[in-house]
This record gives C-alpha cells, structure tokens and sequence, in this order.
C-alpha cells in the first residue's frame, strides 16, 4: 500500500481499486474521504503526506490522554495511509471501546476488511454502522459490497439501492454477478444502469460489454 491510497474513497471503474501491487476489483462510483485531522499542524503533516510525523503526533497526543477517540480514529487512518492496517486497526477497535456508535470509525474499520477481501469480518462493523445511520449512502454502499463478496445478491442490491442511486446499485451488482462467473445476469444488471442512465452512466457501458463478451465466449466454449 502507498501513501497515494485514498482511504474511504472509490473509484468507477471497471479495471482496479487502485491499490500498488495488488488487484482489486473495479467497481465503486463515488464515496466519503474518511475523517481528516482539523488542527492546523495535523493538517499540514497530512497534505504533504508526512504520515510517520503526524503518526508520531497523534501517538503524543494519545499519550497525554489515552481516551481521545478522536485522536485515535485519526491515528488508524494515518497508519492507513502509512501502508500499516493491521495497527489501523488496533486504533480503530481502541476508538469503538470508547466510542462502540462511531459510525466513522465502524465504516471505516469494515473498508480495512473489504481491502482485505474479508467480506464476513466487513460485515459485522457495517451492519451495525448501518444500524446507527440506516440512510447514509456511504455505509449502504460498503455494507453492498460486502454482501456482494458474500453472494448475498438481493440485500446487497438493497443496501446498494438505499446509497441512494439506482443506477450506480445496478451497475455495483453487475459487477458482483461478473465476478461469479454470472455474465447472463451481470449483463442484465448493466443494461438496467443504462436504462437509468443512457447519457451518463460510461462504466456501465464499459461494464455490459465486457459482459457480453464473457457470456459469448462461455456459450462458444459449451
């Protein structure tokens, strides 16, 4: 992971998560920048990508009073940035035993399993973040991708469709169904995105193609 990650953000695409070094699935159209620090000198470490400096000043900070959630939700999204999500999520855990209804840190903590492709550890944070803020289109988004990873179709359309959406929900779904080997009903779902979105909507374009394409060379092949 580089320092370049944008944690809590996705990106529509068809190709990668764009993640270094490793191969992640296309998909997401749009979503939340995690929370950044507000103080001034936090600020400045961050925007020129100091993340060992702002780590050193969050833990000092953290020193003098452990019980900053705040300061300790801040410090797991630094790690993050720093390429270490195993101590992300230490600090996050250390944010919900002060805090268990932070719906930021719940969010984010399952973005670190979604990484991870642990759909099943994603969803335990996700649906209680869900639970929490039942209408925020971020969470719903994590919490479909989630049930997609898990073959769960119809509620991760539910949750992809209370994102608030429908067609960013079909075209995500799509995408699942795709990498199911499902191409027939990926194809569907990307078709639907464009009935929603005939002039906007290029990754479902791009997406039903690549579909169609698949499902001619599975039925070539039988």
């Amino acid at each position: 992971m580089t320092s370049a990650t944008k944690w809590g953000s996705y990106i529509s695409s068809m190709d990668s998560w764009r993640q270094p070094g490793r191969n992640w699935p296309w998909f997401w159209c749009s979503g939340r920048k995690c929370c950044r620090p507000t103080k001034p000198w936090a600020w400045s470490t961050w925007k020129k990508k100091k993340y060992a400096l702002a780590i050193d000043e969050f833990q000092r900070v953290l020193s003098l009073d452990p019980r900053r959630a705040k300061a300790h939700h801040l410090l797991g999204v630094a790690y993050l940035e720093a390429g270490q999500p195993q101590r992300a999520v230490s600090q996050f855990n250390q944010v919900l035993a002060l805090e268990p209804n932070n719906v930021d840190t719940l969010t984010v903590l399952g973005q670190v399993y979604l990484q991870e492709n642990n759909y099943t550890r994603a969803l335990i944070p996700l649906k209680k973040a869900q639970a929490l803020a039942p209408l925020d289109p971020k969470v719903n988004r994590q919490l479909g991708m989630a049930l997609g990873g898990l073959k769960r179709y119809p509620e991760a359309l539910e949750a992809f469709l209370k994102a608030g959406d429908e067609a960013q929900a079909y075209n995500n779904l799509g995408v699942f169904y795709f990498k199911d080997g499902q191409y027939e009903n990926a194809a569907k779902c990307f078709q639907k995105a464009l009935d929603l979105r005939p002039t906007f909507y290029q990754e479902a374009k791009t997406n039903l193609q690549r579909a169609l394409e698949k499902l001619q060379q599975s039925q070539k092949d039988s």
